[in-house]
């Protein structure tokens, strides 16, 4: 089960991605039978005294990995890093929230870009290769009827996204301007995308 929020750490991502590969009966320091490769994030925090409250938690650094089990040892590689180089044009610095498309051959995640300031969608090849960004800084709004509120609207981020068995993503994202009750943190919405990026639209 996926988390709906930013805000897990990386040993929460990493406990319910492996958890399945637990067969019943079996110690969890028993070493597992070969079984079907597990896509898990690593994320790094450090202390960031001063965030704003109700600020969506971003790690230094993050990493998407596939782990592998072949009945002797377990094999990792990484499909995403943040670095080195940091900050590379098109490389997320941090990654969340992974799925697996239907025909095992595409990822759908989550990554802050630095360029953007903001968590977007990207998607790559299950070997690794053609990552490519999904959703971007595109919207179109006047937020000028929002008044004094406006400002808090201007940046959004898109997260968590899975995919449907046509092949769209769907993902939540703050990119629609509203508040959540309390007025503390920015609403969020669903909305499905082709894996193109086009057919963007909101459905609640």
């Amino acid at each position: 089960m996926k988390s709906s929020a930013l805000r897990l750490g990386s040993a929460a991502a990493l406990v319910c991605c492996l958890l399945p590969l637990l067969p019943a009966g079996r110690s969890p320091g028993a070493e597992p039978a070969a079984g079907p490769p597990v896509v898990f994030v690593v994320r790094v925090f450090e202390p960031s005294p001063g965030a704003p409250a109700g600020a969506v938690a971003r790690a230094e650094s993050g990493v998407l990995r596939l782990a592998t089990h072949d009945g002797q040892a377990w094999r990792f590689a990484d499909l995403v890093s943040s670095g080195p180089p940091p900050g590379a044009p098109g490389v997320p610095l941090d990654v969340a929230d992974p799925d697996v498309s239907y025909d095992g051959m595409r990822i759908v995640f989550a990554g802050y870009l630095g360029s953007e300031r903001a968590w977007r969608i990207f998607e790559v090849k299950a070997d690794g290769t053609g990552l490519r960004q999904v959703t971007g800084s595109t919207r179109a709004a006047d937020l000028s009827r929002y008044g004094e509120a406006a400002t808090r609207f201007e940046s959004y981020d898109d997260a968590d996204p899975c995919y449907l068995p046509d092949g769209r993503i769907c993902f939540v994202s703050t990119r629609y301007p509203g508040f959540s009750p309390g007025r503390r943190l920015q609403a969020t919405n669903l909305y499905v995308v082709g894996s193109d990026g086009g057919g963007l639209r909101r459905i609640t």
